[in-house]
């Protein structure tokens, strides 16, 4: 069924979503409204508000229903391996290159785990990747995921009831389905493999709200694990949008919805999940092309690797913003936490610290130099005239833009060459030592100088 009323599109998908009234903050679905035809009358006009009030609020906005009493459901209780001392077994690399996933993940499987797989779109790769804490990603089609037996109901039987009639596991397996994800779906994509551990029978009992939230922590988990890092190693900040930004872990192109697919090796099981997860959607070129990357080249886990994962996430924060004024001001944020992680210091301290990555005699000219060229960055005064023109102060407290204040586009490509290598050479020091605990980090900085 769909709606279409003053190019208003609502699908199957969108009837069933259970949402939350603006106005009475109860539980409702536009379904419940028993539409029943091509057009949505009776009552007037409700489709231009029923993404956010239920009916009973935009019928009689005055007279506030009783509170719906909502159980709480349980917690999702998500576990990841901290041991991986047996990944991987290279007597089996071909097996694992292969996708032979019960192989790969026999290790795991013996401590109890299950695996996720995630599709990945704007992500290619033309062959196995080997990741550290027993991560894969294979290429479109290597996995063979139609051989587990995938539990699900079919559509027709759970359309027959009332929504109000419907289970908690019914309705989400329902909305599931009606996102149009299927394993043919999943087999178009490159594919990222974890090892995770949940409940098997709870995955069928959450609700899909909850269902939701276990598809944002899985893709959010991997990104921060390795995926921001390969948006740092190959997206460079540029003031316009970058053709090589992947997608986020679970996104498809489907209607921009999201999945995972659960395998139990022990019953030879699966359970696909999928929904609207994601605001957005990168569109601009090709995506990432990926290969098989060193492990040594990733932030090691001491202090320093922590502070550095944090700086990626900002960084990737960075690379999704559409905005080259937006770009700047967090840019020069990210600086910030570059030179004083762990607490917050004015830029005339900052400036110092991010110049010797650059010039380590700060007595030189060269140093100097930068110093004046963070000042016209940031909060500038023109000696004679007595107003600011500092690139952040004109933006942040005057409400300039950047494309008024440097309207040449080679200005402001430069200075965006500029900003990165600033980044970069923060960042790259700090991953070469990420190993450290941030006092040592500090006897490392303190080399820089060279006076």
């Amino acid at each position: 069924m769909k709606i279409n009323k003053d190019g208003i599109n609502i699908n199957d998908y969108d009837l069933y979503i259970t949402r939350l009234c603006s106005s009475c903050n109860n539980p409702y679905k536009i379904i419940d409204t028993d539409i029943n035809s091509n057009y949505f009358y009776p009552p007037y006009d409700y489709i231009k508000g029923c993404s956010e009030y239920c009916l009973h609020c935009w019928l009689l906005p005055d007279d506030e229903p009783s509170k719906i009493v909502v159980e709480n459901e349980q917690d999702i209780d998500l576990i990841f391996p901290e041991n991986h001392q047996h990944w991987y077994n290279t007597d089996n690399y071909e097996k694992i290159d292969l996708g032979d996933l019960q192989t790969a993940y026999k290790d795991y499987i013996e401590d109890g785990f299950q695996i996720a797989i995630l599709p990945i779109s704007r992500l290619a790769t033309n062959r196995s990747i080997f990741l550290p804490e027993g991560i894969m990603i294979y290429p479109e089609g290597r996995l063979n995921l139609s051989k587990h037996k995938l539990i699900s109901i079919e559509v027709s039987k759970l359309r027959e009831k009332h929504p109000a009639e419907l289970s908690i596991s019914e309705l989400s397996s329902l909305q599931s389905q009606l996102t149009g994800i299927s394993i043919e779906t999943l087999n178009q994509y490159a594919l990222i493999v974890i090892p995770i551990k949940l409940s098997w029978d709870n995955i069928f009992n959450y609700s899909h709200e909850k269902h939701l939230e276990l598809i944002s922590n899985l893709s959010e988990t991997i990104t921060q694990k390795y995926l921001n890092f390969f948006i740092y190693k190959y997206c460079k900040i540029s003031y316009i949008s970058n053709d090589n930004l992947p997608s986020s872990p679970s996104q498809t192109f489907v209607n921009n919805m999201s999945a995972v697919l659960f395998v139990n090796f022990n019953n030879n099981e699966s359970k696909l999940i999928s929904g609207a997860v994601f605001n957005a959607q990168a569109t601009k070129g090709l995506g990432l092309a990926l290969s098989q990357p060193e492990w040594n080249i990733f932030p090691k886990n001491g202090e320093v690797g922590k502070l550095v994962n944090h700086a990626m996430i900002l960084y990737a924060q960075i690379i999704k913003t559409e905005s080259a004024t937006s770009k700047f001001v967090q840019i020069l944020s990210l600086l910030e936490f570059l030179a004083y992680p762990t607490e917050y210091k004015k830029f005339q301290d900052v400036k110092k610290v991010i110049a010797r990555y650059i010039v380590q005699d700060t007595n030189s000219t060269e140093y100097q130099d930068i110093l004046k060229r963070f000042e016209e960055l940031t909060s500038k005064i023109d000696s004679q005239t007595g107003k600011q023109i500092g690139l952040r102060t004109r933006i942040v407290h005057i409400g300039d833009r950047l494309e008024n204040l440097l309207p040449n586009t080679n200005e402001r490509k430069q200075l965006f060459e500029e900003l990165n290598w600033y980044v970069r050479s923060v960042i790259d020091h700090m991953i070469h030592y990420s190993d450290l605990s941030f006092e040592d980090y500090l006897d490392k900085r303190k080399e820089l100088i060279n006076t």
